[in-house]
C-alpha cells in the first residue's frame, strides 16, 4: 500500500506540472482567462432573481416620442415622473441623468425640477468623470448645484472595463479634494440600513474601494416600466412602495448601451452584444451587488493551490489502489471526478459568489489522466517482458 501511495504521489506531481506549465502558457497568451472563466460561471449558473426590491422607470421610445422626440426630454416630465414615483412610497430614488448643464428648455423646466428635489425621499443624482479644460483632465461631471442645493444627493455613476465589458465599479471616488459616493452607496444609506466603512479624504484620486459587479441575468432581470405609461396612470398602485426605483433612458435614440459577455446575452454577434443592456440595468446590477453583499471574488492563490491539487492526487490514487484489470474503471472514475469538480466550482460560485480558475484544476486533472495511463501501459509492457 505504502508503494501505491508513493506511486499516486509521483503521477499526482508529474500531472500537476505537466497541467500547470500548460495554464501558465495559457495564461501568457490569454491574461483575461479569470473573466473568461466568470462567464463559464454564469452560463452554469444561468439568471437568477433579484434579491433586493430595485425596480425600474425607463424612458424608452415612447416617452421620448410623447415629449417631443428630442433628447434629453424636458426635466419637467422627469419631475412628473418622479411625482408619480413618490406617490408609492419608495424607499429611495436614483435618477439615472447626469443633469451638469443649464436645461435646453429654459429656466423654468430647471424650476420644476428643483422642486422635486425637496421632496422625501430625496433624490440621488448621477455624476460622472469627465475631462475638461486645456489641457484636458480629469473633473467631476456634477449635476447643477441648484439640485444639490435643493436636497438631492450626489451619486457617482463610473465602471472599470475589461475588453470592453464594464465588470467593476468604484464605491467612492477622491478627485478634487472630496469623496464621492457612487450611487450604489447613496442609495444604501438613503434606503437600507447597510452599513459600510467611512469614507476618508486623503488617498487621492483613487477609488477607495471598487467591487466586481455579479449581473443576475441578461436585460430585462429587473422589473421595468414605462415612464409613458406611469405618467398615464396604467401602472398599478403601490408598485413603488418600499423599493429602490431607478428612473433613466432606454430609448434606442439616448444611445446608452454596454456590451456584457455573451452568457448574459445568447448572442455570438458581437454587434448584438454591444447594444446587449442599457446603461440603467448596468447600474441597477452595481446597486444589487451592493445592496445583497454578493460581489464577485476571484479565488486567491492559496484556494487555487488546493483547488489545482486535490483533483489530480484524486485521480492519481485512484489508478494506483485499483487493480490493472480495472483501468477502464478508472478512467471512467476521474472523469467522473472532472464533471464532479466542475459542479463543485458552480456551487460555490452560485453560494459564494467565488470564482475558482477552471484551467488549471482541468488541465492539471487532464494532465494527471494521461500521466496514470501511461504509468498503467509502462507496467502492463513490464509485466508481458517479465
Amino acid at each position: 500500500m505504502t508503494k501505491d501511495l508513493w506511486k499516486a504521489l509521483a503521477v499526482a506531481a508529474i500531472g500537476y506540472a505537466g497541467g500547470s506549465c500548460y495554464t501558465a502558457l495559457v495564461l501568457s497568451v490569454a491574461p483575461d482567462q479569470n473573466w473568461k472563466d466568470l462567464d463559464i460561471q454564469y452560463r452554469a449558473r444561468g439568471p437568477v432573481l433579484p434579491t433586493a426590491r430595485i425596480q425600474l422607470v425607463c424612458i424608452d421610445d415612447a416617452t421620448v416620442k410623447a415629449a417631443g422626440g428630442g433628447i434629453p426630454i424636458p426635466r419637467k416630465i422627469v419631475s412628473d415622473i418622479i411625482k408619480a414615483v413618490r406617490k408609492d412610497r419608495p424607499r429611495a430614488i436614483g435618477v439615472y441623468l447626469v443633469l451638469g448643464r443649464p436645461s435646453r428648455y429654459g429656466i423654468a423646466d430647471d424650476a420644476s425640477f428643483q422642486a422635486s428635489c425637496r421632496e422625501i425621499p430625496p433624490l440621488v443624482l448621477a455624476a460622472d468623470t469627465a475631462k475638461f479644460g486645456n489641457p484636458p483632465a480629469d473633473r467631476m461631471n456634477l449635476p447643477l448645484s441648484r439640485f444639490i442645493e435643493g436636497g438631492a444627493q450626489i451619486g457617482v455613476v463610473v465602471y472599470g472595463f475589461v475588453n470592453g465589458l464594464p465588470r467593476s465599479a468604484p464605491l467612492a471616488i477622491e478627485m478634487n479634494g472630496r469623496v464621492w459616493p457612487s450611487m450604489a452607496e447613496s442609495l444604501a444609506r438613503i434606503g437600507t440600513p447597510v452599513q459600510s466603512p467611512p469614507i476618508v479624504a486623503g488617498q487621492g484620486n483613487k477609488e477607495r474601494r471598487e467591487i466586481l459587479i455579479n449581473f443576475i441575468g441578461p436585460r430585462g432581470s429587473f422589473p421595468r416600466v414605462s415612464a409613458l405609461g406611469l405618467l398615464r396612470g396604467s401602472v398599478r398602485p403601490g408598485r413603488f412602495e418600499d423599493s429602490i426605483v431607478l428612473i433613466g433612458p432606454t430609448a434606442r435614440s439616448w444611445a446608452d448601451f454596454y456590451e456584457t459577455p455573451r452568457p448574459l446575452t445568447g448572442h455570438a454577434d458581437v454587434r448584438m452584444r454591444r447594444r446587449s443592456m442599457e446603461g440603467l440595468e448596468v447600474q441597477a446590477n452595481v446597486v444589487h451587488t451592493y445592496l445583497t453583499k454578493s460581489e464577485i471574488h476571484m479565488a486567491g492563490r492559496g484556494a487555487l493551490l488546493v483547488w489545482g491539487t486535490t483533483l489530480p492526487l484524486l485521480i492519481a490514487l485512484l489508478f494506483m489502489c485499483l487493480r490493472r484489470g480495472w483501468t477502464v474503471l478508472a478512467i471512467a472514475a476521474a472523469l467522473l471526478l472532472e464533471v464532479a469538480s466542475h459542479l463543485v466550482s458552480t456551487q460555490v460560485f452560485s453560494s459564494f459568489h467565488v470564482v475558482l480558475e477552471h484551467v488549471t484544476a482541468s488541465w492539471t486533472a487532464t494532465a494527471t489522466l494521461i500521466a496514470a495511463v501511461a504509468w498503467r501501459v509502462v507496467e502492463f509492457l513490464i509485466w508481458r517482458r517479465g
